[in-house]
């Protein structure tokens, strides 16, 4: 459920800095409603463009044993998540036309 919920605030992320405005009061009020459970580990988010860093929120704990709290530079045992977050932006590129599924990997390396 936790990564159904982080691809969520991806895709969110994703389509409000494509183009758009950035409300970062609503993307705030959207993560921080995510986390409803003050047992359950936090969430952090960040978003670049163009290199530069536009956007950091964190919110809950980062050590649910020690009662630490989160921040925008806490660090993370990815895991398999990056495959979602690759997913994420293939389809991206595939929206904007920039990719298509089929294309084969010979066209990039």
């Amino acid at each position: 459920m936790i990564n159904l919920k982080l691809s969520f605030i991806l895709i969110c992320v994703t389509s409000v800095v494509m183009g758009q405005k950035m409300d970062k009061s609503k993307l705030d009020s959207t993560i921080a409603g995510y986390y409803k459970d003050p047992t359950a580990p936090g969430i952090s988010c960040a978003v670049s463009q163009n290199g530069r860093l536009i956007y950091r929120y964190a919110i809950g704990l980062a050590d649910l044993k020690e009662k630490r709290a989160i921040t925008s530079s806490s660090h993370f045992r990815l895991a398999s998540v990056s495959k979602q977050v690759t997913a994420q932006a293939i389809y991206t590129l595939v929206i904007q036309k920039r990719l298509k599924l089929e294309d084969p990997l010979a066209l990039f390396f």
